[in-house]
């Protein structure tokens, strides 16, 4: 009894993401997928920057954020902007004094290819760094028909291999 009442509470507490963290923190999240593009650059002033763009299919998700060299992280604005092969711009801020600094921005994938994404910090007010990289976002979500398809199938094959069971031990 114990054990369900338990996993009953397990199942009502909220993802890791959605957990409240102040600004300029690090919470050290982590993902099954690979990244497309994964990149530490050094930026100048003591500052390394991290890079991650993973493809999702229909989303895609870059984690970036900056780390001292002497400890601690950015706590600036950070400015993605995307680029995608139709030639269509789109701009993310994101301020790591407000959020978490390894929170990732999730943006809809809106057409396949290689995306032109640049990623802009301003150090100290006055130093302002860009980074520019090639991200491919090419693989396209599975489409809820195939998905339909698929289920229809097995469950044709399952009704199929039951019914001549059901059959032969009938006949028996």
């Amino acid at each position: 009894m114990f054990g369900v009442i338990s996993l009953l509470l397990a199942c009502q507490l909220s993802p890791p993401e959605d957990l409240p963290a102040l600004g300029g923190a690090f919470v050290g999240y982590t993902y099954s997928e690979t990244p497309v593009v994964q990149e530490e650059i050094d930026v100048g002033y003591g500052y390394t920057m991290i890079f991650r763009a993973y493809d999702l299919g229909e989303d895609a998700r870059f984690v970036v954020y900056a780390e001292k060299q002497a400890g601690g992280y950015y706590n600036g604005m950070v400015r993605l902007g995307i680029q995608d092969p139709d030639g269509n711009a789109y701009t993310i801020y994101k301020n790591h004094d407000a959020e978490v600094v390894d929170r990732p921005i999730l943006w809809k994938v809106r057409s396949a290819g290689n995306h032109k994404v640049t990623v802009t910090l301003k150090i100290y007010d006055a130093f302002e760094k860009q980074m520019a990289f090639e991200v491919p976002l090419v693989r396209q979500p599975v489409s809820l028909a195939v998905i339909g398809g698929v289920a229809a199938v097995l469950i044709i094959v399952v009704c199929i291999v039951g019914y001549s069971l059901k059959k032969r031990q009938s006949s028996a």
